[in-house]
């Protein structure tokens, strides 16, 4: 008798196994869907104005004529490096938003991967500007950037929670 309910766990466990491959590549799919569907839908990227910004920091933080060109310098070089990631990731939400009749899961997947690493690179080039832009600062400037940027966060925060709604 010890053995038949060893035999039926034995059953048992190798159905939940199967259960199991069967759900962990839909559900992993499933989430590369979403993420996808949560990126393509939000649409382009505002546009970047460095001769508004420029303008609203010197205002905000008296900058210097020196730090001015130095901080124009590194908006426009940020600027540079991300539009070919930008104009990229107009073309990744515009073959995905095609996919709707013809969904390809591997051409999905590849496409939410490089969506994923050109996000994380354009998340750091705007780190390590921000970073740059702080070492310029004198402290009490650093402090009116930090303020700004905490004001900024608050209005994204805002905005992001409206479309959450």
């Amino acid at each position: 008798m010890h053995r038949a309910a060893t035999a039926a766990e034995l059953c048992q466990e190798i159905m939940m196994n199967r259960i199991l491959f069967k759900l962990i590549p839909g559900t992993a799919l499933m989430g590369v869907l979403l993420l996808s569907a949560g990126a393509w839908s939000m649409g382009p990227p505002p546009e970047f104005n460095i001769d508004k910004r420029l303008s609203h920091m010197t205002d905000e933080l008296a900058l210097s004529d020196t730090q001015k060109q130095q901080v124009e310098a590194l908006l426009e070089g940020g600027r540079e490096t991300g539009a070919a990631d930008l104009a990229r990731l107009a073309e990744i939400r515009k073959q995905m938003k095609a996919m709707h009749a013809d969904f390809d899961p591997g051409i999905a997947q590849k496409l939410a991967d490089e969506l994923g690493e050109i996000s994380a690179r354009m998340a750091y080039q705007m780190t390590s500007t921000h970073a740059e832009i702080y070492q310029l600062l004198s402290p009490d400037q650093r402090e009116q950037f930090t303020a700004m940027s905490k004001q900024r966060d608050q209005r994204m925060g805002k905005r992001w929670a409206g479309r959450r709604d």
